[in-house]
């Protein structure tokens, strides 16, 4: 076993890059799978071709790893089979592999989706993964993370609601009794980094969110995006009804065009679902990982990151 050699799943995607800096800044070595090598910076960063369908892909990934941290999830989809090929079946191959090498550690990033399986396909799918970790039949210590909304320079699935967020009117898909956790991605990558090497964690499922207990509501949230961008900003809500009418379109839309729906029956769900605050087994309370990013400031850095590539 090379010692700190840590694998990663998903480490093209969102999180997963932020993640990769974070962990080359703590000097850790590091390996990934991906579909296309030429996509991950690689420096010192040892990449196997493949992904979660490749049984001998995640074998590569794994052999000699004393660290597996699953980041790859799906987050848009038609139906939940999709979600579930790579949330559930995914993850499914991901431990196998990891079992297989004789892992030390396997770090899951999951979603606080999936706290409510049964608002949405997407959120089932999340719960199910998790449930297929917890059980594992292995011999390596585990760890569930529940990240909520997470937000920062480089998503492509916030940028709607930061869009809307930080005009003078918005027009907020949610109601004004709803509420929710945020994270920005550096302090989740360093949460990330922080339990996959922590030893004294394990077994347990953690939430975790930017540290503003009982989250925020939709004009908490305006008024922050407000004060980065220097404006009031007056929240319009829009019904539910509206808002799922639309979602029938996209996915008209998305099907028609073979890609991925931005705005799904079930993510419409998740929208109006009116609690969405981390609570439970927070890991800022468990542990000496801390966030350090203020929502003001990172959602300052976010639009100023989307306006500099032409997003926004």
């Amino acid at each position: 076993m090379t010692h700190g050699l840590i694998a990663i799943t998903g480490a093209t995607g969102f999180v997963g890059t932020h993640l990769v800096e974070c962990l080359r800044q703590a000097g850790r070595n590091i390996r990934v799978i991906a579909r296309r090598p030429e996509s991950v910076v690689r420096g010192d960063i040892d990449v196997v071709e493949g992904d979660l369908a490749s049984p001998d892909a995640l074998a590569r990934l794994c052999q000699g790893a004393e660290v597996v941290v699953h980041c790859a999830g799906k987050t848009a989809a038609c139906s939940r089979a999709e979600y579930d090929e790579v949330n559930v079946s995914g993850t499914e191959a991901v431990l196998r592999a990891a079992g297989a090498a004789g892992v030390s550690r396997f770090v899951h990033v999951s979603s606080l989706a999936a706290r409510e399986p049964e608002v949405s396909d997407y959120a089932a799918s999340k719960r199910a993964g998790e449930e297929l970790v917890v059980h594992f039949d292995g011999a390596f210590p585990w760890i569930v993370l529940r990240p909520p909304a997470v937000y920062g320079p480089g998503d492509k699935a916030t940028l709607p609601l930061i869009k809307q967020l930080t005009r003078r009117v918005a027009f907020v898909p949610g109601t004004a009794r709803g509420r929710a956790s945020l994270i920005h991605v550096r302090d989740l990558a360093a949460a990330i980094t922080h339990v996959a090497v922590d030893t004294g964690l394990a077994g347990s499922v953690y939430e975790l969110d930017d540290g503003s207990q009982g989250g925020y509501s939709w004009r908490e949230l305006s008024a922050a995006a407000g004060e980065a961008e220097g404006h009031g900003v007056t929240c319009v809500f829009l019904p539910k009804l509206v808002v799922r009418l639309a979602s029938v379109v996209e996915v008209a839309l998305a099907r028609r065009a073979n890609r991925a729906p931005e705005v799904t029956s079930g993510k419409v769900s998740e929208l109006y679902h009116p609690d969405w605050v981390c609570r439970h087994n927070l890991l800022h309370q468990c542990s000496n990982w801390h966030p350090s990013v203020p929502l003001v400031d990172g959602l300052r850095e976010t639009a100023s990151w989307y306006r500099e590539q032409g997003w926004m």
